[in-house]
């Protein structure tokens, strides 16, 4: 399904955020030009930008679109600290 997900034009991410029960977001992803690979970047810090404001919409939606590509949750317990120096050079 992530294959098909990331070709999803933006009518049919913008029903799929309508299925998934979000209505009143669906003029926002289509007037954003959200198409199935736009969806994938986005995240819980970007929603508020497609007028997404309520916490828990922001928890659900996001976990929605990990769900849909596979993307693991990440690690609100886990410290950059705990990561060995080489590690973290990019």
């Amino acid at each position: 399904i992530v294959a098909m997900a990331e070709s999803w034009s933006e009518s049919q991410v913008a029903d799929w955020i309508a299925g998934i029960g979000y209505p009143q977001f669906k003029a926002a992803f289509l007037t954003n030009h959200i198409t199935g690979q736009r969806l994938q970047r986005i995240d819980a810090s970007r929603l508020p930008g497609l007028g997404v404001h309520d916490f828990e919409d922001i928890k659900v939606i996001a976990g929605k679109i990990r769900e849909l590509y596979g993307i693991t949750a990440p690690n609100s317990k886990e410290s950059i600290a705990n990561v060995p120096f080489e590690q973290r050079r990019v």
